[in-house]
């Protein structure tokens, strides 16, 4: 699922008011009745997102159901709505250019430069806070293992004052990605 935000007020820009965070958990919830697994993306970085917003979307992943997620800094196509919003704000970073959009094998494992920022944090905030909540709730998740239990405004106010170290990504979680795979079909 294209989830996208927790945040009502983030959904409302994302998709244009055409889903609510309710009508996410329903999905979720309908899924799981009948046996499927659910995978939702999701984004930070939305123009008028702030810790409130953000907080409502680790609320939601961490109390959906959701069986893998993931998350992600906001990446604006040249000639999205999205785009022009961002170009027009001052939020969109003027050294972007195309190559930052395609995914390159070779430098996947790479750090993605920022692109963009929003009304209140910068596009290095927006990365950490992206890390923050990849590492501490999505991974484990996707991973079914326990979530640990941190006061995340609190964290996230930690990365706002540049302390980042619940924000360094782990190089090897591909790999255990791909070790847990193995070891389910195995069983």
């Amino acid at each position: 699922f294209g989830i996208e935000s927790g945040s009502d007020k983030s959904l409302s820009y994302l998709k244009n008011n055409l889903t609510t965070v309710q009508e996410n958990y329903n999905a979720i919830e309908l899924c799981k009745k009948e046996g499927i697994k659910t995978f939702g993306s999701l984004i930070v970085g939305s123009p008028e997102e702030d810790i409130d917003d953000i907080l409502q979307t680790i609320r939601f992943i961490e109390t959906s159901g959701i069986s893998y997620v993931d998350i992600f800094v906001l990446t604006p196509l040249p000639g999205t709505q999205a785009w022009h919003d961002y170009k027009r704000l001052g939020y969109l970073d003027e050294k972007y250019a195309w190559k930052y959009v395609f995914l390159d094998p070779e430098g996947m494992n790479k750090e993605p430069t920022p692109i963009i920022r929003n009304k209140h944090f910068t596009s290095e905030q927006l990365y950490n806070i992206r890390n923050y909540i990849q590492r501490n709730i999505c991974e484990p998740i996707t991973l079914h293992r326990k979530v640990e239990k941190l006061d995340h405004r609190k964290e996230i106010e930690r990365i706002l004052n540049g302390q980042t170290d619940l924000c360094k990504q782990r190089p090897d979680i591909t790999l255990l990605y791909k070790k847990e795979r193995l070891l389910k079909k195995v069983k």
